[in-house]
């Protein structure tokens, strides 16, 4: 319990050094997860802690990979990324680079990741354009990873916990 909330503390401050250096120090907290299966991924992704984020997938953790509420920890950016961090002028640039690092480590799209998009797109309006290259991208990878043909890029298992 103690080690979930240090890892909420940098998480909620983005503070990545201090989680990265936690991850050094206890490599369990790439493993870990709360009562509700949670991974720190997931919570990352929710506050819409990029750097955070980006580090643990790199490290292996699965943005596939279903938390409370059935949501994936991608499910849980693209839901947040309206209202965690947007201008009046619709999606800051980088997310779309955030969201396509993450369709190149395997998240998974599929039809209710662009239907909750479009829903969020219509209770916060910004400049449509602004939000037509991550719809594209959306759609583009959806239809790319129905094809039979289409398998999940080979990952790496995340660092083992200390014994």
């Amino acid at each position: 319990m103690k080690l979930l909330q240090e890892i909420m503390g940098y998480i909620k401050n983005k503070d990545t050094d201090g989680f990265i250096e936690l991850a050094d120090k206890n490599p369990e907290v790439l493993v870990v997860t709360d009562r509700d299966g949670n991974s720190p991924l997931h919570y990352a992704c929710a506050l819409q802690a990029d750097e955070i984020a980006l580090f643990l997938v790199k490290e292996g953790l699965d943005l596939n990979v279903k938390g409370s509420g059935n949501l994936t920890a991608f499910e849980l950016y693209i839901n947040n990324c309206f209202t965690k961090d947007t201008t009046n002028s619709g999606l800051i640039r980088y997310k779309f680079d955030v969201v396509k690092t993450f369709l190149k480590y395997g998240a998974f799209v599929n039809n209710d990741t662009i239907k909750d998009f479009k829903r969020l797109q219509r209770i916060h309006p910004g400049s449509q354009t602004s939000y037509k290259p991550m719809l594209d991208l959306l759609a583009k990878t959806a239809r790319t990873q129905n094809d039979r043909n289409w398998k999940k890029p080979k990952r790496p298992n995340p660092r083992p916990p200390k014994m």
